[in-house]
């Protein structure tokens, strides 16, 4: 295990750091914390939660009923995607090492890799963490939080949306993340909205419009008492019955 360092970052909160060089190909450490069910995780903390069978498969795959594995195998309907059952999540929330400091990055300095050491059964896996590249004394951390999904959109060019994280400070400039975030904004800007500028407003203009406003609302409160007026007046022409 290569010795490594928990600093806090401004932003990012706490992030993990190298304290020697490494190689690429060298093993870091691996995500280690409380094994539980799907059902239980979802009654806890999730900030440190990483689901075992996110990290086996894609989960929009079809289907594979040729599968002779029980737990893979989906045989509840055509209609359905998932390619495996959740059924395990390691939740590092209470126990766990350093890995769980480590932040996301879209172009990752750590591989994720599955790995089998005492039993083969699906969900028991470990998930280990190995470098991308050579690394210098005192780098950040980093690993994809996304998998292939996130790969892909990056590759491609593509935006792509994330649960996990309310914004990415990864630093790519060709960020995915990023990009659905100016993409969202952009699409709730109503370019044909007369109040929308893309500078504050001087004091000049301020009066204007709060003078405009006035009128306006001036303009409501006549019409309200010359309905009133007609109203009264119309009440009083009617002839009462004998």
């Amino acid at each position: 295990q290569v010795p490594l360092i928990i600093m806090r970052h401004h932003i990012k909160g706490y992030t993990t750091r190298l304290f020697a060089d490494i190689s690429k190909g060298d093993f870091v450490h691996e995500y280690v914390g409380a094994l539980v069910t799907y059902q239980e995780n979802k009654k806890m903390d999730q900030t440190y939660a990483l689901d075992q069978s996110d990290s086996l498969f894609d989960q929009n795959k079809k289907a594979n009923r040729e599968d002779k594995h029980a737990h893979r195998r989906n045989n509840k309907g055509k209609e359905e995607k998932g390619y495996c059952h959740r059924a395990l999540v390691v939740n590092g929330l209470e126990m766990a090492n350093e890995a769980r400091f480590s932040s996301h990055g879209c172009r990752p300095k750590l591989k994720t890799v599955v790995a089998y050491v005492d039993r083969q059964s699906y969900g028991l896996h470990r998930t280990a963490f190995f470098a991308e590249r050579d690394m210098k004394s005192g780098e950040e951390l980093t690993w994809n939080y996304h998998g292939e999904e996130l790969t892909a959109a990056l590759n491609e060019g593509r935006s792509f949306h994330s649960a996990l994280l309310p914004d990415c400070d990864c630093g790519e400039t060709d960020c995915p993340i990023k990009k659905h975030k100016k993409k969202k904004v952009a699409d709730e800007i109503d370019p044909f909205d007369n109040d929308y500028d893309s500078f504050p407003d001087t004091d000049e203009e301020e009066a204007a419009k709060e003078e405009e406003r006035k009128k306006k609302d001036r303009g409501h409160r006549l019409q309200k008492r010359r309905a009133r007026s007609n109203s009264s007046s119309n009440s009083e022409n009617i002839t009462p019955p004998r």
